[in-house]
C-alpha cells in the first residue's frame, strides 16, 4: 500500500552537503560563498553581491542561481532553503536535469512564491496590507520560520521521488529591501513517508529556552534565547518490514546528532512553512511490537537553530 500524499515526511540524507554547488554568473559573494549552504551552523550564510538581474535559457529574469552536481543520480523528494531573507515578492524555480548540459528537465517547478498564502481572507481585517494576498506581513517575517520548500509532483499531482544528478535553483527577488539575497542552509534529500500516517494526538510546539531570573524585590530579568519548535509523533501502524527496515534503521543512521527535515503535510501549502523544519531526533525510542507483526515507534524531533 502506497503512502497518502498528505502523510508526514522525514527527509534524509542531505545530498547537497556532498554535492558541488556552483555560481553560473558571479552573483554570489566570495566573502559569503555557496559552500556556506553546506554548513550545519545557521549563523553562516551565502549572500549575493547585489540584486543584479540575469536571464535564463527561456528568457525569464532571475536575481541569482545555484547549479548543483550531486555527483551521481540521487533520489530527491524536496529541496529547501532555511533561514533566508527572501522578501514577500520573491519567487523560486527549481529544475532537475537529465544531464550535465542542463538542457532537458526531469522536473521543472516553474516560479513559485517563497511566501505563499498563510491566512484565510475572512480572518483578516479590511485594509490590512496582506488582505488580498493572505501572506504574512513584512514586519512579522523576523519572528516566523523562513523556510522555502520545493516538493516534486508526478503527472497526476502526487508527491514524487525523482532521480537526478544535476539541478538548478533560480531565485527572483529584485526588490529585496536588504539589497542582497541571503540563505543559511540548503537541504536536498529523499523522504520517508509512513504508509499509515502518524497517529492522532501528534503535536508541534514552540519552545522558549530564555532564562528568567527574579530579584529579591520580585523584579524579573530576562536573558532571551532563540526559540525552537519540536514535534511529538507516533507511528503506530507499521508492518514489521517498514518498522525495522525504515524507521529503526533511520534512527540508527541519524542518531541524535544527524539532521533530518520534517514536513508535517507536504500537500498543505498554506501551513507547510509553519509546520516544517530541519531538526534532529531528541532521544531514540524502542521499536515496539504491540500486536505482532504490527510495529510502532514514538519520535520526537527538535528544531536546529
Amino acid at each position: 500500500m502506497a503512502a497518502a500524499n498528505y502523510n508526514c515526511m522525514i527527509c534524509w540524507p542531505n545530498y547537497s552537503d556532498s554535492g558541488t554547488l556552483t555560481d553560473p554568473n558571479g552573483a554570489w559573494s566570495s566573502a559569503a560563498p555557496l559552500s556556506n549552504l553546506q554548513n550545519r551552523f545557521l549563523s553562516k550564510a551565502a549572500r549575493t553581491n547585489d540584486l543584479s538581474t540575469f536571464t535564463d535559457g527561456g528568457g525569464l529574469p532571475y536575481t541569482a542561481a545555484i547549479n548543483i552536481n550531486f555527483g551521481a543520480a540521487v533520489p530527491l523528494s524536496t529541496i529547501s532553503f532555511v533561514k533566508h531573507n527572501l522578501s514577500l515578492g520573491a519567487s523560486v524555480r527549481t529544475v532537475f536535469w537529465t544531464g550535465a548540459d542542463m538542457t532537458t528537465p526531469v522536473w521543472d517547478s516553474g516560479y513559485l512564491p517563497v511566501w505563499p498564502r498563510w491566512f484565510d481572507t475572512l480572518s483578516l481585517q479590511w485594509g490590512m496590507s496582506n488582505f488580498w494576498t493572505g501572506q504574512i506581513q513584512q514586519e512579522q517575517i523576523p519572528f516566523v520560520p523562513s523556510i522555502y520548500l520545493a516538493i516534486p509532483t508526478d503527472a497526476v499531482g502526487g508527491i514524487a521521488i525523482l532521480y537526478a544528478q544535476y539541478a538548478t535553483i533560480y531565485i527572483y527577488d529584485p526588490l529585496n529591501p536588504s539589497g542582497f539575497l541571503q540563505i543559511s542552509r540548503m537541504y536536498a534529500s529523499s523522504g520517508y513517508q509512513p504508509t499509515i500516517n502518524m497517529s492522532w494526538g501528534a503535536s508541534i510546539q514552540w519552545n522558549d529556552p530564555s532564562v528568567v531570573s527574579a530579584a529579591l524585590d520580585g523584579t524579573e530579568y530576562f536573558e532571551s534565547r532563540p526559540m525552537f519548535r519540536s514535534v511529538n509523533i507516533s507511528l503506530d501502524n507499521m508492518s514489521k518490514t517498514e518498522g525495522v527496515s525504515q524507521v529503526l534503521l533511520m534512527t540508527r543512521m541519524r542518531g541524535i546528532t544527524g539532521d533530518v527535515l520534517f514536513i508535517w503535510d507536504p500537500t498543505d501549502t498554506q501551513s507547510v512553512q509553519q509546520l516544517s523544519f530541519i531538526g534532529r531526533f531528541d532521544g531514540l525510542s524502542a521499536l515496539a511490537f504491540p500486536t505482532y507483526p504490527i510495529t510502532s515507534m514514538p519520535l520526537k524531533i527538535k528544531e536546529l537553530v
